[in-house]
């Protein structure tokens, strides 16, 4: 799951110090950092997390056709009777049912990115899928990102509340957000390579999903209070090899 990637990101406050500023300890807060690689590990095979980024991909790809209902539906067996915001809410609804941090994640990213999208449109605009459409192409890394970010947000709030620490909801969306960034570059290289031009399978989707956690991972190693930095980068000189979709069928 885990990739070396480019590191380390800078944070404008550590979770060491959010935790020992809770009335916790550095043991604790090394504990904390291992439930959240466990279940970030989870979300890699997680039916849940998988939904809620097909979703998140789904949006750009089939508002590219002339019917995006129908190419929902047919594409990605995604029932959605319009593009508005209560539209979708009501179609991530159905596609994913019940409770899940993935699907809250999804809400919130969609709320938001609906919200930001539409003040732009005109006054007449009466096409609400032009929205998603802009995110087709290397502008879904900031889609995806903040998809990462809420995701972090309500992880980290989760198990910081389940052990009576409080931290400002502020300071740890701030670094919430911080921690997606390692999400971003590849975001926009795999949905160029594998979605921009193509309807990316369900095996390229999952691919796509595990690599992200499997960063975030890394970025949750690395506020470990034993992690130690590797001098340089090898990574940067291995030769690249281009990203394949799986074929699986849809």
């Amino acid at each position: 799951m885990r990739s070396r990637s480019l590191g380390p990101f800078p944070k404008t406050r550590r979770w060491q110090e959010f935790v020992v500023a809770a009335g916790g300890s550095k043991s604790q807060a090394d504990r904390l950092l291992g439930k959240l690689q466990r279940q970030y590990s989870r979300y890699c095979s997680d039916a849940m997390a998988y939904k809620a980024i097909s979703f998140l991909v789904a949006l750009p790809v089939a508002t590219r056709t002339a019917h995006p209902v129908k190419a929902l539906c047919d594409l990605f067996k995604i029932e959605a009777y319009g593009g508005s915001r209560d539209d979708l809410f009501a179609a991530i609804n159905r596609f994913l049912p019940g409770i899940h941090p993935c699907k809250t994640a999804l809400l919130r990213t969609v709320c938001a990115a609906a919200s930001e999208r539409s003040d732009d449109l005109s006054l007449f605009e009466s096409d609400p899928w032009r929205i998603w459409r802009e995110y087709d192409g290397s502008p879904f890394c900031d889609l995806a990102r903040a998809f990462y970010t809420e995701l972090n947000y309500i992880c980290f709030a989760a198990v910081l509340r389940r052990s009576n620490l409080k931290v400002s909801g502020s300071d740890l969306r701030l670094f919430a957000e911080e921690m997606s960034l390692i999400t971003r570059a590849f975001s926009a290289r795999w949905f160029n390579a594998c979605a921009r031009y193509q309807i990316p399978d369900p095996g390229s989707i999952s691919w796509y999903l595990g690599h992200c956690m499997g960063k975030l991972d890394l970025e949750l190693s690395r506020e470990l209070s034993t992690w130690i930095e590797p001098e340089g980068n090898p990574w940067r000189r291995r030769k690249a090899t281009p990203l394949r979709t799986a074929s699986l069928p849809l």
